[in-house]
C-alpha cells in the first residue's frame, strides 16, 4: 500500500466518525429532550410520590442510564475530535514529506542515469584499450621471436665462419716460430683493412660506428613519471632486403646428413 493510498483510508475514515458523532449527538440531545419533557409534568399526589409506580422508576433509571451514557459520549466525543485534529495535522505532514522525498527520487535518478552513462561510456574505452594492449603484446611477441631466430642464425654463421678460418690459419701456421707468425698476421691485418672499404661497397653496405649494443639504458620521462629504457640493437650494415632472403634461406634450410 502507497502512502497515497493510506493518508486516502485516513481522511475517509475521519469522515465517517465525523458522520457517527453527528447521529450520536442528535440521539443525545433527543433523550436529553424527553428528560426534559417528563420534568415538566405535574407533579404526582403525594400518594404517588410515597410510593412511585414501577413503571416511573423504570424510565427514572433509564433516564439516569441515558444521561451518564450521554457523558461518555461527549468524552468519547471530545477525544475523537483531537484524534482527528491530530491525524489532520500527521495527514498534512506526511504529504509534504511525500512530495519532498519524490522530488529527491526523481533527482537522484537524473543523477544516476547520468553517471551510469559515464560508467559505461569509461567501462567501454577500458575494453578498446585491453583489446589493443593485447594485439599490441602479440605483435611485440611474434616480432621478438623473428629477430631472436634471425639473431641466432647470424651467430651460427659467424661461428662456422671463424672456426673455418681458424683451422685455416692454424693449418698455414704449423712449424713456423713465433716471429714469422708475427709477421704474417700483422701483414694480413693491412691488406685486409686496404680492402675494407672496397668490400663495403661491392657489398652496398655503409659502416656503422658505435657499439652494436647498448649496455647504458637511457633515461626517459612520461609526464611526472621518469622511467629507464633498456633497449638492445644489433645492427647489421647490409640492406634489409638483401639480407633478409639469405638469412630466411638459411633459416629454412633442411640440414643434410
Amino acid at each position: 500500500m502507497t502512502v497515497a493510498a493510506f493518508l486516502s483510508d485516513i481522511s475517509g475514515f475521519l469522515d465517517d466518525e465525523e458522520d457517527h458523532s453527528s447521529s450520536s449527538s442528535n440521539v443525545h440531545q433527543h433523550a436529553q429532550l424527553t428528560d426534559s419533557v417528563q420534568n415538566e409534568t405535574p407533579a404526582p399526589t403525594v400518594l404517588q410520590a410515597q410510593c412511585p409506580p414501577p413503571e416511573d422508576e423504570a424510565a427514572r433509571k433509564r433516564a439516569l442510564r441515558n444521561v451518564q451514557t450521554g457523558k461518555r459520549r461527549d468524552a468519547y466525543r471530545k477525544r475523537l475530535k483531537e484524534e482527528r485534529r491530530s491525524l489532520r495535522c500527521a495527514e498534512v505532514e506526511l504529504a509534504a514529506r511525500l512530495e519532498e522525498l519524490q522530488q529527491n527520487h526523481r533527482r537522484n535518478d537524473s543523477g544516476r542515469a547520468a553517471w551510469r552513462a559515464i560508467a559505461m561510456r569509461q567501462l567501454e574505452g577500458r575494453r578498446v584499450a585491453e583489446a589493443q594492449q593485447e594485439r599490441l603484446q602479440a605483435a611485440v611477441k611474434r616480432r621478438r621471436e623473428v629477430i631472436q631466430d634471425v639473431e641466432d642464425s647470424l651467430r651460427k654463421r659467424l661461428r662456422e665462419v671463424e672456426e673455418t678460418f681458424s683451422t685455416e690459419r692454424d693449418t698455414a701456421c704449423l712449424g713456423a716460430t713465433d716471429d714469422g707468425l708475427f709477421e704474417a698476421y700483422l701483414g694480413e691485418l693491412d691488406a685486409i683493412y686496404t680492402q675494407t672499404d672496397v668490400v663495403f661497397r661491392s657489398c652496398e653496405a655503409e659502416p656503422t660506428t658505435g657499439p652494436f649494443m647498448n649496455s647504458k639504458p637511457l633515461k626517459k620521462r612520461d609526464g611526472d613519471v621518469e622511467y629507464f629504457e633498456n633497449v638492445g640493437v644489433l645492427r647489421v650494415p647490409f640492406e634489409f632486403k638483401r639480407t633478409c632472403g639469405p638469412v630466411g634461406g638459411h633459416a629454412t634450410a633442411v640440414p643434410t646428413a
